[in-house]
């Protein structure tokens, strides 16, 4: 994936050396300053470029980690009460596909 950093004329100083703005945008994307291209946009403004490859993870891995995730969060909150006063649930409860999971 190719991802826009600073304008050129930021990115780069006078001498031609790489300028904190472009170190932090390299540092942020995990790429070398070296390897950043410049391109012009439609409006005819110079912009560095940098190439950003993620691995990714199997699907199998990603389900696991989100339920692992959401389960931890305390997403649902604390019991709470209904216009009758009585408990409508009480801890960290959800039901998905007729499985009650709790955290």
């Amino acid at each position: 994936m190719q991802v826009r950093g600073p304008p050129a004329k930021s990115a780069f100083g006078a001498d031609g050396q790489p300028t904190k703005a472009l170190e932090g945008f390299c540092r942020k994307n995990g790429v070398d300053p070296a390897s950043v291209t410049r391109e012009a946009d439609a409006k005819g403004v110079e912009y560095v470029y940098a190439v950003v490859r993620d691995a990714g993870r199997p699907a199998a891995e990603v389900r696991r980690l989100g339920w692992q995730t959401l389960l931890a969060a305390d997403f649902w909150g604390p019991a709470s009460r209904n216009s009758y006063g009585k408990q409508a649930w009480e801890g960290s409860r959800c039901c998905v596909g007729g499985r009650m999971f709790s955290a």
